[in-house]
């Protein structure tokens, strides 16, 4: 199966609903990193949350960090502290639950 046809599988119906088994560990970490990276750029923030913990985390750091900002700013605190703590952020994570969540 072409790695770019599960990418646009994972894309719209959610990793969870794609069974990426019958792929090696490169290979299935190759998709998931080209689906974080259209769904960072579709904004499906949740979605890429659901990959992080699958793929190259640095990677991202900087692309989720400002909009767990604008979550932030938007009183979306959930929100804010799930992505800080996927990106490695965990004292901030745990101030905002503690403080504002």
């Amino acid at each position: 199966m072409d790695a770019g046809a599960v990418v646009k599988i994972i894309v719209n119906k959610g990793v969870k609903n794609v069974n990426l088994s019958m792929f090696t560990d490169s290979e299935r970490k190759a998709i998931l990193q080209d689906a974080a990276e259209q769904l960072l750029r579709q904004g499906k923030t949740t979605e890429v949350l659901e990959i992080l913990e699958f793929v190259d985390l640095k990677r991202y750091a900087d692309m989720l960090r400002p909009i767990a900002e604008q979550c932030v700013e938007l009183a979306d605190y959930k929100k804010a502290a799930l992505i800080y703590e996927k990106i490695g952020y965990h004292e901030l994570a745990e101030f905002i639950r503690v403080n504002f969540a």
